[in-house]
Order: C-alpha cells, then sequence, then structure tokens
C-alpha cells in the first residue's frame, strides 16, 4: 500500500477537493456543497472531510498514517458506488436536519469524517461508517465481527464483567455518549478468547438519555450482573439506571430506577423511582416496551424522595441564614441521619432551629429543638424556644408544660430570674 499511495492520494485528492474531477463522476455521485442543509426526502449522502478536518486528521494521526486512512476510505467509496442500488450524494455541511423526522444530524459529534447517511422517509437516517456500509450491502452485520474491531474503534468503550456468571470475565462493549446506541456482549473462556453473544440496545436516546457507564454488581442476591447508568443530557439533571440479569443463559432488564429532581419547588429533593421492566435484551422491540418515568402528578405516591445536602452542616446552617428557603419535615429527619447530633454540632442545630423560627417553618424547628433536648435535656434556652413555638401553633397545654421547665431551669441553674419575659409567667399558669 506504501508503494502506490501517491497515486491514491491523488485519488483521494480528487474526491475530496478537485471541483474538476467531481464532474467526471456525476453519473454516480451527486455532489453538493452546504453548512447546513434541510432534508425532506429519501437520500443517500457520502460525508467526507473538508479542508480543516483533513488538517486536524493529519496533526492527530501524522501525514503518512492519514493518507493510509484517505486510501482505505477511496477504496471503499469505490466498492460503495459499485454495488450500491441508489447514487450517493456527496455533500459537505456542518448540520443536516431532517425535519420531518425531527432529528438533526451534527457533524461535530462524530469522530469518523467519512460516513454515509442512508434516509428513508418516515424513518429515523441511519449513520455508517465506509465499513459499516459496505458491509450492510453485502449482508453482513456488526454480529459477525470480532471483538478487536472495537477495541480498536474510539466510537466505543469497553467493561471487563462476568455477565454469565461462569466466573470468566467477559466484554461489554458499548457505543460512547451521542455516538450511537449499540450494546455488544463477548463471552470469555479460560484462554481469554471473547465470543459475540448479543448485540442490543445501550439505552442512548436522541434528546433524551445519554449513557453514562456500565458497572457490575457483585454481593448481590438477584440475578441482576450489571447496570447501565445513564443520564438526560438537558437541564433537570435527570438520571436513569438500567439493571440486567442473566437468567435461563439470557439477560433481560429487570428494572430501571429513574431519579429527578422535584425542579419546580424544590431543586434539593429528589424522586427515586424504582420501575419494573421485565424486557429481554434480545427482544427487537425492546425500545418501545421500555417503561418511562413516572408521570410527576403521581412521583409522590409510586415514588422514594430523598434530599440532597451540603457536605458540612456548618454549610447547611449558612445556606438557612442567608434565606435559602429550605422546608420539610423530612428534609430534617434526614439531616439528623446525615449529621446526628452531637455535642459539637448542637450549637450549629440550635442556630438551624432559630433561622427556621424566623422563617415561620415552626413544626421543623420544633422537631430539631426536641432532639437537641433528648441530647441535652437542660439546654434552658432550647425550652424556652420550644414554649414559645408551641404557643404559636396554638398547642397550649404542651407550651405551658415547656414554660414551667423553662422556668425550673432558670432557678436550678441559678440564672438571674429578672431575664425571665413577662408572657412565661402568664403563659405558665
Amino acid at each position: 500500500m506504501k508503494n502506490i499511495i501517491i497515486l491514491h492520494f491523488l485519488i483521494v485528492s480528487c474526491l475530496f477537493s478537485c471541483k474538476k474531477n467531481e464532474k467526471n463522476d456525476s453519473q454516480n455521485i451527486n455532489s453538493q456543497e452546504k453548512k447546513d442543509t434541510i432534508v425532506n426526502s429519501s437520500v443517500i449522502f457520502l460525508l467526507t472531510p473538508d479542508d480543516i478536518e483533513i488538517k486536524e486528521l493529519k496533526e492527530k494521526h501524522g501525514e503518512d498514517n492519514f493518507y493510509t486512512i484517505a486510501d482505505d476510505a477511496n477504496y471503499y467509496v469505490s466498492q460503495i458506488r459499485d454495488i450500491s442500488p441508489q447514487k450517493l450524494n456527496k455533500i459537505r455541511y456542518k448540520n443536516i436536519n431532517f425535519s420531518r423526522e425531527d432529528y438533526v444530524f451534527k457533524k461535530n459529534a462524530y469522530s469518523d469524517k467519512w460516513l454515509i447517511i442512508n434516509y428513508n422517509e418516515g424513518s429515523k437516517p441511519k449513520v455508517y461508517s465506509l465499513v459499516d456500509y459496505y458491509m450492510s450491502l453485502n449482508g453482513e452485520g456488526k454480529e459477525n465481527r470480532d471483538f478487536s474491531y472495537y477495541e480498536k474503534n474510539d466510537d466505543y468503550f469497553t467493561r471487563d464483567i462476568d455477565i454469565n456468571k461462569d466466573g470468566f470475565k467477559d466484554k461489554v462493549v458499548s457505543s460512547k455518549k451521542n455516538m450511537g446506541d449499540d450494546l455488544i456482549f463477548f463471552l470469555g473462556n479460560e484462554k481469554s478468547k471473547y465470543q459475540f453473544a448479543l448485540k442490543t440496545y445501550n439505552f442512548s436516546e436522541d434528546g433524551g438519555f445519554v449513557i453514562d457507564d456500565i458497572k457490575p454488581l457483585t454481593n448481590n442476591s438477584t440475578n441482576e450482573v450489571f447496570y447501565i447508568t445513564t443520564y438526560f443530557d438537558g437541564s433537570g439533571g435527570a438520571q436513569r439506571i438500567n439493571y440486567v440479569a442473566y437468567e435461563g443463559n439470557k439477560w433481560k432488564l429487570t428494572r430501571s430506577v429513574y431519579i429527578t429532581s422535584d425542579w419546580r419547588s424544590d431543586v434539593n429533593k429528589e424522586y427515586y423511582c424504582d420501575v419494573k421492566q421485565n424486557i429481554a435484551l434480545d427482544d427487537k422491540k425492546i425500545r418501545e416496551k421500555l417503561h418511562p418515568m413516572p408521570d410527576e402528578t403521581v412521583r409522590n405516591k409510586v415514588c422514594k424522595s430523598r434530599y440532597k445536602f451540603e457536605d458540612t452542616l456548618g454549610q447547611f446552617e449558612e445556606n438557612i441564614k442567608n434565606s435559602v428557603n429550605y422546608t420539610g419535615i423530612e428534609r430534617y429527619q434526614e439531616l439528623l441521619l446525615k449529621f446526628p447530633i452531637n455535642n459539637s454540632n448542637i450549637l450549629q442545630y440550635n442556630n438551624i432551629a432559630y433561622y427556621l423560627y424566623e422563617k415561620g417553618a415552626y413544626n421543623e424547628s420544633i422537631l430539631l429543638i426536641k432532639e437537641i433536648l433528648k441530647k441535652d435535656p437542660n439546654r434552658v434556652v432550647a425550652w424556652f424556644n420550644l414554649a414559645d413555638l408551641q404557643w404559636e401553633l396554638g398547642n397550649k397545654n404542651e407550651a405551658k408544660k415547656s414554660y414551667q421547665q423553662y422556668i425550673l431551669l432558670m432557678k436550678s441553674q441559678g440564672k438571674d430570674l429578672k431575664k425571665i419575659p413577662n408572657r412565661v409567667y402568664e403563659r405558665s399558669k
């Protein structure tokens, strides 16, 4: 191949640069140049690198390697033209808007700059590398590739996980973010040989959830062997964790855990929605059968909620002080679990209870004060604050007892009784 590199480079230059030579190919390739275009009818596009991309490829791979890559691309273009039942329309662009499918193809999202887009009106366009498209024309699919193809391909990542519970690590291959939705299994053995087992869906969606990672499940009492994390690539920060089990020599999606925030009213409140799926991974209609996140109108009933907190109690206290409106009894029950009351933080909790009182969050403040008094029942000021809160809420009998306890502690601890407000004596009778 090196011996004829100059010849092939001339051919590649012809394909990618020379306007004169494109006319000679007009019977096979209809060449257009547009930065952006809208497509409304069935077509097959040939995408090639522009001058800037050629320069970037040379810098990335080196000139010699670039010419070899271009030589290979030229070979497959020639082969595809010979066997393709339809014309290839060569186009240079930045975006292609397939308006009837509500889909915009963005060239910058793909590392491979030689691509084929096969669009049939009424279906989402399919994007192929030159090799993929050539193989599809010859009746060969990705299933026939060995693991080495994906190992060397920058559009995929691989995780080593025992997915069939035989004690040998297998290869789980997935398209990277915005590079497709392939999920491919190769089973390993004692000789570290990998045999293709399944090609399926990695739960990525155009305009929706995108792939994050794939991780094994250990010490799991169920048949679930790994999970796939995806997240919503936009506002809201929703996540979806998809759990895969191995049962009866088959893999199936058992459940999806959706995690989303209550972004309209409280961004620090998260819902955890465990949705049963039970869909075989080899089901061709897995995308259509996938159960979505529960609607927000029913999340309080069917999902669990929890709160996100700052890294330290001091940070939480500062946010409360600076008018961040954190309300809700459940929030403070969880806060107490995250930061249990002790001698070193009891003053911080007392301050938080006071700030809540100032904001009118009386029930939340009472919850914290009662926990403070469990830790330190002789804390005089806590009984005073508790009594005032109970009175404000109309719980006058409870308030009366708390005022009496406050007076008792003031006396037993030798405090200045002149500092006791008159309302305390009036309300304690």
